[in-house]
């Protein structure tokens, strides 16, 4: 950190008392505590102690497997607060909170299961070999529940009650049934700092979508993580449990985390995923005006997506979503404003040239955005500095993602993490062993405990018949 940020922080905390801070651990769960601003001041520049279990703990918030290096032990990590990530929590009474980024006590590198850790080495990364920087947006959806914390425990998750009965999408009205709750995110997006660009009623009962402003990639990530804690904070004060699993219901379309990626160039701040003229003997006339280095940016994702799905599409119930009846994407693809493809590309005519976009519609709303942006822009990377070839054609029209030369994406997560850490694999070329040997262990964990659970499915369509 430098002096003069060191000096901004103290000057931005001159009023307060407290500071709240926050670790993302590798589900996205935030973790962290209050502490008094002396306390804070003293950990700039050489942080603090948190314990190493920050990383030991699933979404049950049980213990990873014996064998997992970032179980529970009596070693801390070293956390240090990003002073550039300051919000102020407006439901708190605007007390000061920072994201903390999480280092090894002996080596001083990023603790590989940190997510803004490994957003940060990507993004160095990028900038440093493209000369560029990645701008993203994120359009998240999620579905709202009258339910507490206890009535969901007391229900054991059935049978529960969500806001609205049906489905209206863009419905203005229904904004109002739960106006308390709808402005409330509204006002606190304003005053905590995350900037919502659009916010209304999507496809689905009680399903809500956010839109959060483009941004760099690691701001984008903190708002993202941030919007989350906004909706769940508020959503608690008026008797609502937002929920952002990517399959909630049945018969119900899922909850997903579609992130728009452009590139800019650092020396002349164009769009490069734009070209200056039409390309006039393209392949495929829908890449026309997609530039080179956005063909093989694109061709980039395209070829690594299933090494790389744990890391958007990271639970159990992820999986479930992916079914397309719910307009979400089954196989490797993509099409130029198609919403059922892997990858939707957006560029003239429908938009300006400078507005040039990829929107990557993989993720589920339960994807943590840090880990799903890394993977995004690493693999985009590789596809530009290899010269990938775009070799897989656009889907057209109404075509759905069923036809049989579309590579088919991973059916669950035990595939998913098969793929992830094979040797060899595309994650490992990117990510290192390290990171893809801890992250699938914690995946490999999730599909164990599913494996050993018995289900209201399992009672209700085996008890009496077999």
């Amino acid at each position: 950190m430098t002096v003069a940020a060191n000096e901004d922080i103290r000057k931005e905390l001159e009023n307060d008392h407290n500071v709240k801070t926050i670790a993302l651990d590798c589900n996205g769960y935030p973790r962290g505590e209050l502490m008094s601003k002396k306390k804070f001041i003293s950990s700039l520049v050489s942080g603090f102690g948190l314990s190493r279990a920050l990383y030991g703990k699933d979404t049950a918030d049980m213990g990873y497997p014996s064998d997992s290096p970032e179980k529970n032990s009596a070693s801390d990590v070293i956390m240090k607060p990003d002073t550039a990530s300051l919000y102020r929590l407006s439901w708190e009474d605007g007390i000061p909170t920072l994201f903390l980024d999480a280092y090894d006590p002996l080596t001083y590198n990023y603790m590989p299961l940190c997510p803004r850790g490994l957003l940060k080495k990507t993004e160095k990364r990028f900038t440093s070999q493209l000369n560029a920087t990645a701008i993203s947006g994120c359009e998240l959806e999620f579905q709202q529940f009258n339910e507490t914390a206890h009535s969901l425990a007391a229900k054991d998750g059935a049978g529960l009650s969500g806001l609205h009965p049906s489905s209206l999408w863009s419905c203005v009205m229904r904004q109002n049934l739960n106006k308390e709750f709808y402005y409330g995110v509204v006002n606190a997006c304003r005053k905590t700092g995350v900037e919502l660009e659009c916010w209304k009623v999507e496809s689905g009962p009680s399903v809500l979508e956010g839109v959060i402003g483009c941004n760099n990639v690691l701001k984008l990530a903190d708002d993202a993580s941030m919007f989350k804690i906004i909706c769940k904070s508020v959503g608690a004060e008026n008797g609502i449990i937002p929920c952002f699993m990517a399959k909630p219901q049945n018969s119900a379309p899922g909850n997903s985390s579609h992130f728009h990626i452009s590139i800019v160039s650092n020396n002349t701040g164009e769009n490069l995923f734009a070209r200056e003229s039409p390309d006039p003997d393209p392949e495929w006339p829908e890449i026309s005006h997609l530039s080179d280095f956005g063909r093989h940016f694109l061709a980039g994702i395209l070829d690594g997506l299933t090494d790389v799905m744990p890391l958007l599409a990271p639970n159990i119930n992820s999986y479930k979503r992916l079914h397309e009846k719910y307009y979400a994407p089954i196989s490797i693809n993509w099409g130029v404003e198609h919403r059922m493809a892997s990858v939707r590309v957006i560029c003239p005519p429908t938009t300006s040239s400078k507005n040039t976009r990829l929107e990557i519609r993989v993720p589920g709303a339960d994807a943590v955005a840090h880990y799903a942006l890394s993977a995004i822009m690493a693999l985009g990377q590789r596809g530009v500095e290899k010269k990938i070839p775009l070799t897989i054609r656009p889907m057209k029209g109404d075509e759905t993602s069923l036809s049989p030369e579309f590579k088919r994406l991973p059916k669950t997560l035990f595939e998913a993490t098969v793929k992830f850490s094979e040797k060899g694999s595309i994650a490992r070329e990117l990510f290192g062993d390290e990171f893809v040997d801890l992250y699938a262990r914690t995946r490999f964990h999730e599909v164990e405990k599913w494996n050993e659970s018995v289900t209201n499915w399992d009672v209700n369509r085996y008890m009496e018949a077999v």
